[in-house]
């Protein structure tokens, strides 16, 4: 009776142990279970971070992308309107400088319809003899000075256009256009004015005024190029040089022309600068021709030229 005892409860303890195990091993399986889907969930969730994450950068590069497009876009735009705006300040630039051209041109077109062939031989007899009269040490300011009265009474007997006008670099108007008058006698040396100012003085402005530059004699300058030139100058020194009238954009002056100094002006223009302005007044059609003198006349301080009628 006992052992059927003692044996009924080994069994149920057994059923029990093998029910406890049991239990533990679904609680064990429904754990791992539990931990891999919560695995899964948070793989999930990190992949959906990820992805989220990813269209967040995906969003912002195409954000940033048609910002900089947009900005290209305005810069390009922006370049645009530059070069168009620089292109058209060109254009002006250009037009101004043309309109310069052109009004210069006037003055040289309103002086052939009302100077005829034998009025530029009086010219040029009359500025001869009065390079011929006056020379010697210190003439070329003399006889410049004779020239410039000379000029200026004949423009004024000639052109009713013509005006007389002493101020600052300018010596004449003709239509209203300013002029500073020099004379040259072939290759030479020019300033605007001759004084010396010292160095520690206020500069002043140069070349306010076009240039009317007249040269009573032709002929070439330089055999060969000076040796002097500018490296990589595309200037030819040796171009023959007619007598005659030539009338020099200011601006032009401005831009190319160089001054220099000495004892006696510190606007000095030296020979090859000289050359460069009558070379563009040549080249530019700027320019009248002055015929060769045909004969030496009598000219007295006194009398004037005696034998000549204007």
């Amino acid at each position: 009776m006992f052992d059927k005892s003692f044996t009924d409860i080994k069994e149920k303890c057994q059923k029990k142990n093998k029910s406890r195990k049991k239990q533990i091993i679904i609680n064990d399986d429904k754990k791992l279970n539990d931990k891999k889907l919560n695995d899964k969930i948070l793989d999930n969730k990190k992949l959906d971070d990820k992805k989220l994450d990813d269209k967040k950068l995906d969003d912002k590069k195409l954000d940033d992308k048609k910002l900089d497009d947009k900005k290209l876009e305005e810069d390009i735009k922006e370049n645009k309107n530059q070069d168009n705006n620089r292109e058209e300040n060109n254009n002006q630039d250009d037009n101004k400088e043309e309109n310069k051209i052109n009004s210069i041109k006037k003055v040289i077109q309103y002086l052939n319809e009302n100077l005829n062939t034998i009025d530029l031989e009086n010219l040029s007899n009359m500025t001869s003899t009065l390079n011929n009269k006056l020379k010697g040490d210190g003439a070329g300011l003399s006889s410049g000075f004779l020239i410039d009265l000379l000029i200026c009474e004949f423009f004024s007997k000639k052109l009713s256009e013509y005006k007389e006008c002493h101020e600052k670099e300018c010596d004449m108007k003709i239509c209203s256009i300013s002029f500073s008058q020099k004379k040259i006698t072939g290759k030479s040396v020019i300033a605007l004015d001759w004084s010396k100012n010292p160095d520690t003085s206020k500069k002043k402005e140069t070349f306010q005024v076009h240039i009317l530059l007249i040269n009573l004699v032709s002929g070439k300058w330089w055999k060969n190029n000076p040796k002097n030139r500018e490296e990589n100058e595309n200037i030819n020194y040796t171009e023959d040089i007619d007598a005659g009238l030539y009338f020099i954009d200011k601006d032009f002056c401005k831009k190319n022309i160089k001054l220099s100094s000495n004892n006696k002006t510190n606007t000095l223009i030296e020979q090859t600068e000289v050359y460069k302005m009558l070379l563009y007044s040549k080249n530019s059609n700027l320019f009248i021709k002055l015929p060769k003198p045909t004969k030496t006349l009598d000219y007295s301080l006194i009398n004037g030229f005696s034998n000549l009628q204007i």
